[in-house]
């Protein structure tokens, strides 16, 4: 039970900043212009990657529960 609540935050923490860094890539991206600080590439990027672990982590554990919704099992 504790493991789900620190992978739900993680997951939460992770996309929370994967959403934030989006913003002044997007803002870079229609100003036609690269981005100034390249950090926010490298964490959009990281951050991401790591939201995308732990959502499959999170699949895999729950794996029962998504078969039974899903009337496969």
């Amino acid at each position: 039970m504790r493991a789900n609540r620190g992978l739900a935050f993680a997951q939460f923490l992770t996309f929370a900043i994967t959403a934030v860094t989006s913003i002044p890539l997007i803002v870079s991206y229609l100003k036609g212009v690269n981005p100034a600080n390249h950090i926010f590439v490298h964490l959009h990027v990281w951050f991401g990657l790591a939201f995308i672990v732990i959502a499959l982590i999170k699949m895999l554990s729950e794996r029962r529960l998504i078969l039974r919704q899903l009337g496969l099992k």
